[in-house]
């Protein structure tokens, strides 16, 4: 009678999870979303940034990272104008240098529809960049800086998407910053005044 009477409640808790699984929906956690009708139209927003050419040499000794912020505006659809600033470190027993810029951007996404989860885009800045260390051969202090980039927009929300580029930079101001880069980013778009009621 005693084991009965305390298997009963386990029973009685084993059948009421059975019956909440039947009923209550069972979703996976959201890793991809549509592209929203309106997250790449006219009148958007584009605030976010990348992270990319982080490296490390064991030989030498020397981190290196880069950090892009960037804000654009869309003129019209599927075609921003904006600015990206540029801060890029390394770091080393020897000498080390943090470099710096900003240049104005331009970035237009090919195919985003409301029924996809991607967007390719392709991008390009002309700006100006400084180094806070001259004492790094072939490095100049101030520097234009010109720059060109590709990648893949993957909506994990109707305005949030995480996005993976690769770029080419060309500057004077840091020789280890220029060339080509792979980058990870993340890009939230905020829709515009006359695009408010379009948020679901």
């Amino acid at each position: 009678m005693r084991r009965l009477f305390l298997l009963t409640p386990l029973l009685l808790l084993s059948f009421l999870c059975a019956q909440a699984q039947g009923v209550l929906p069972q979703s996976p956690p959201q890793i991809t979303a549509p592209v929203a009708a309106d997250a790449l139209s006219e009148g958007n927003w584009m605030v976010g940034g990348n992270i990319g050419n982080i490296g490390y040499n064991a030989d030498i000794e020397t981190f290196r990272l880069r950090v892009d912020p960037s804000a654009a505006y869309f003129v019209s659809d599927n075609f921003a104008l904006g600015a990206r600033g540029l801060i890029f470190t390394q770091i080393s027993d020897g000498p080390s240098a943090l470099s710096y810029g900003v240049a104005p951007m331009a970035r237009y996404y090919f195919g985003g529809a409301e029924n996809s989860a991607n967007a390719w885009f392709a991008g390009a800045s002309l700006g100006f960049a400084g180094s806070s260390d001259d004492n790094i051969p072939d490095d100049e202090a101030f520097s234009f800086l010109f720059g060109v980039e590709a990648g893949l927009a993957h909506f994990v929300a109707e305005h949030v998407a995480l996005e993976g580029t690769v770029s080419f930079t060309d500057t004077e101001a840091n020789v280890f910053q220029s060339g080509f880069s792979v980058g990870l980013g993340l890009q939230i778009y905020l829709p515009g005044g006359g695009n408010l009621e379009n948020i679901r």
